[in-house]
């Protein structure tokens, strides 16, 4: 139907005849393997099957959602199995109210389960990836030097690569956004959408452009952590 030509950006006439599992791919959201299609346990143990929660759909074209699904067998008069009926939906944005949830939990009890503050917060960074992001980093000012106390990212190999470019062109202190201005405004900055103009006014030269380019930046946000007024 058109929602589920939405939902798999598969429209009908292109979809008919192919595999299931190549219109609809669906992944386990912690692990990131394939699972079993609903469709599948269907037709095998002949019964109606609902697959766990935490199902990822793969979208034709890219992008992903976080779906609920489930099969039911379909019978001739005769009682003969001749399929099954698929039936899933959208529920991503209830996953994420639910890892923000999670989240913001774990991180309470993080925070004030130790004195030791540079422990409790490289913890944190790491309870956000990838919950609620790819990456994160934490910065802390010490006198008037800023230093990175914690950085987590689903790519170890990006942190690598940030830091190289870091070191190669290091931040500008008076930037109008980004760390900078936080730790100067003490004021939170996002970003729901990075324009490719701002990543462009941010670079040195052509090659400090094309190592930001390279991060695949698309979101942002950067809040300020205070302590004692």
């Amino acid at each position: 139907n058109p929602v589920a030509e939405a939902l798999t950006a598969w429209p009908s006439a292109e979809a008919l005849g192919r595999p299931l599992g190549e219109v609809f791919p669906i992944l386990d959201e912690e692990t990131r393997r394939p699972v079993e299609s609903p469709v599948e346990r269907a037709v095998r143990e002949r019964r109606i099957a609902a697959l766990a929660n935490h199902t990822i759909l793969l979208r034709r074209g890219g992008g992903e959602l976080s779906i609920d699904d489930s099969a039911a067998p379909i019978w001739d008069a005769a009682g003969r199995l001749q399929g099954a009926v698929l039936v899933f939906r959208d529920v991503t944005e209830k996953r994420q109210e639910e890892l923000r949830r999670r989240f913001i939990a774990s991180a309470t009890v993080e925070l004030s389960s130790s004195l030791d503050y540079q422990t409790t917060l490289a913890t944190v960074a790491r309870l956000a990836v990838p919950t609620i992001a790819d990456w994160c980093a934490v910065d802390i000012r010490e006198g008037e030097r800023v230093e990175r106390l914690a950085v987590a990212h689903v790519d170890p190999e990006k942190i690598r690569f940030v830091q190289e470019i870091e070191r190669r062109y290091p931040p500008d202190p008076n930037a109008p956004s980004g760390v900078p201005n936080v730790l100067r405004t003490g004021e939170p900055e996002m970003m729901a959408e990075i324009p490719t103009a701002l990543l462009d006014a941010a670079a040195v030269d052509e090659e400090h452009r094309r190592l930001i380019h390279a991060l695949q930046l698309r979101s942002y946000i950067a809040v300020p952590l205070k302590a004692r007024g």
